[in-house]
């Protein structure tokens, strides 16, 4: 996706090697500088630093759990400021305790917003940020836009631009 992307090439200058993996993006789309991994194992395996950048779905909840935490090497770092629900917070928990990982930087939590009580918000080597990226005039106006693109794409073609999600509990 469009965020992901900008996150690969700002890790370039500063990692060199930027690794990705998605299934969705064919060959002739993939970005220039980015190289592909084969699969999601690969990509936990081969990196220092995993930053998340995935949609919360049905297929998503939970992907990174303990099996994909032992793939990472020991003293990588993991970055999730997506979805909460993409990661096992035991699984993540345990990853730290046991030394597996050297770090997480959190900006979103399965629960929102989590209780005082959840030990990641205090466990020495997590970095929590607020999750308040979204909140500027830049982003309202951004989002706004979005929206009446959607709206005036529908029209136009019978399909929005961006994917559009309804559902009811």
């Amino acid at each position: 996706g469009r965020i992901a992307r900008q996150a690969g090439a700002s890790a370039a200058p500063s990692f060199g090697r930027v690794l990705a993996y998605d299934p969705y993006v064919p060959a002739e789309d993939w970005p220039d500088g980015i190289e592909r991994a084969p699969d999601i194992e690969a990509l936990f395996r081969d990196s220092d630093v995993v930053s998340l950048h995935v949609p919360l779905v049905a297929e998503t909840r939970h992907i990174v759990g303990a099996s994909l935490l032992a793939r990472m090497k020991p003293g990588s770092y993991l970055v999730n400021a997506a979805r909460g629900g993409l990661v096992e917070p035991v699984a993540l928990l345990d990853a730290l305790d046991s030394g597996r990982l050297a770090g997480a930087a959190l900006d979103v939590f399965e629960e929102e917003p989590p209780r005082g009580c959840d030990p990641l918000l205090r466990h020495p080597r997590v970095m929590v940020t607020p999750h308040a990226a979204y909140y500027s005039v830049e982003a309202d106006e951004e989002g706004r836009g979005r929206a009446v693109r959607n709206i005036i794409d529908y029209v136009r073609c019978g399909r929005p631009n961006d994917f559009v999600v309804a559902g009811t509990k």
